[in-house]
């Protein structure tokens, strides 16, 4: 490699910082590094470098083939990487876009959102080795790519909008207590459609789910985390109200231990 044959010649007149970021530089794997190195040597250019830094950055005539450029593969790599960013931005103004709808789409449809307890960071951190792990690696990557938080947040900001209230209830474990008999599942359901064996109700994890937090909120052990402004029976203007999900979830709890 022409770089490093470079470096380790000039090895006793390079910046100490240069040479440590470069002293594994032939066991990359990453073309991104390389990249990142070269983009900031554009900016701090070295005394003796005018040769290797023309074969580093040779930028690739306009209309140029890229694959019959020698030494355009910078130019190239710049252009991707900026495509990446465009359509990760995209993909990202996309989903926020239609979680906004969704949310003014709910909150326009009832008075009243419930949502569970469920804590979304639980599924980010990682098992200990002696648990058992039920959602793994597939259940970290579906978090990150559905963002569930980021849809949460918005149904927050809709329901104080349109006048929607919003009040958790907590549930355990809702995929697998079945919502007809209540018997909770040995183990975790992988499967989205699931067969209770104790009285041989069919369901899916979604509604089943669903049908178990309703059923917590028809107890009443709730805790209201959005109540929008109002008037109240003898005229009054009540202002809004707005918790966080960590006090709500403290506030179920502590209800739930009481009664």
């Amino acid at each position: 490699m022409e770089l490093a044959a470079w470096v380790a010649k000039h090895a006793s007149s390079l910046p100490e910082a240069f040479l440590h970021e470069l002293e594994t530089m032939p066991k990359w794997k990453s073309q991104h590094r390389l990249a990142e190195v070269v983009w900031y040597w554009r900016e701090h250019r070295l005394p003796g470098d005018e040769e290797i830094w023309s074969r580093l950055s040779n930028p690739m005539p306009k209309g140029e083939d890229p694959k019959s450029w020698p030494h355009g593969w910078l130019d190239r790599y710049r252009h991707l990487q900026c495509w990446v960013d465009n359509e990760r931005r995209y993909l990202l103004d996309f989903r926020l876009d239609f979680y906004r709808r969704e949310a003014k789409r709910i909150c326009t449809s009832t008075a009243c959102v419930v949502v569970d307890t469920f804590k979304i960071s639980d599924v980010a951190r990682r098992s200990l080795p002696e648990e058992v792990e039920t959602g793994g690696q597939d259940a970290r990557t579906n978090r990150v790519i559905a963002a569930p938080s980021i849809l949460r947040r918005e149904i927050l900001r809709a329901s104080a909008k349109w006048h929607c209230t919003v009040e958790v209830a907590k549930t355990e474990n809702g995929t697998r207590r079945c919502n007809v008999c209540g018997v909770l599942a040995g183990a975790a359901v992988r499967k989205l459609v699931h067969a209770c064996a104790s009285c041989g109700a069919v369901w899916d994890q979604d509604v089943n789910n669903t049908d178990n937090l309703d059923e917590a909120h028809a107890s009443g052990e709730v805790v209201t985390i959005v109540r929008p402004a109002g008037v109240a029976e003898d005229g009054r203007i009540v202002g809004g109200k707005t918790t966080s999900f960590g006090v709500a979830r403290e506030a179920v709890s502590k209800l739930l231990k009481t009664e």
